[in-house]
C-alpha cells in the first residue's frame, strides 16, 4: 500500500464530504506531534516492557534501560 501524507488524506476527505470538508475550512489541517523521539525500537522495546508489567514498575525499569543504553533518545 502507498503512503500518503496527513494533508493528502485530509484533502481527500474533504473532498467526498461536505461536512467534513466545512470542519477542514473552519479548524484547518490536522497536525499531531510524535508520541515520542525514540524510533521504532524503541517504541517495540516499551511496548513490549509495559505489556510484561504493570505500569509503575515497567515505567521504573524502562527508564532503567533508557538510561543503561542511551539508544531510544
Amino acid at each position: 500500500m502507498a503512503r500518503i501524507s496527513l494533508a493528502a488524506a485530509t484533502q481527500e476527505v474533504a473532498s467526498r464530504d461536505p461536512v467534513l470538508a466545512n470542519l477542514v475550512a473552519l479548524v484547518g489541517q490536522v497536525g499531531y506531534p510524535p508520541r515520542s523521539n525514540m524510533g521504532h525500537f524503541g517504541a517495540l522495546v516499551r511496548s513490549i516492557v509495559f505489556q510484561q508489567l504493570a505500569g509503575a514498575a515497567a515505567r521504573s525499569i524502562f527508564n532503567r534501560l533508557e538510561a543503561a543504553c542511551n539508544v531510544f533518545s
